[in-house]
């Protein structure tokens, strides 16, 4: 017979005692427990590691946009020089 989805005696029990005889409860939330030192900027960080990816994959992005750029403005500067080598000047 399974007991999940059951509340037993010892629940309650466990529950009972941690409410009322246990003395300043701390309330850990995992990697997010109540933080009042020097590692908040940390928590920000895996938070948005988290939410957004590792910064590895942003690194990579930008560098292709980077990349990408350069590789623009080289096409336009190459442009610009044609076409001032062939306009007939006065």
């Amino acid at each position: 017979m399974s007991t999940a989805g059951r509340v037993t005696l010892s629940h309650i029990k466990d529950v009972l005692k941690y409410a009322f005889f246990t003395k300043n409860p701390q309330m850990k939330l995992g990697r997010w427990a109540i933080n009042k030192n020097h590692r908040t900027g940390l928590v920000v960080d895996y938070s948005n590691e988290d939410h957004c990816g590792t910064c590895g994959e942003y690194i990579e992005k930008k560098r292709l946009d980077n990349k990408t750029t350069e590789n623009n403005d080289y096409l336009y500067h190459f442009e610009l020089s044609h076409m001032q080598i062939n306009t007939p000047h006065k």
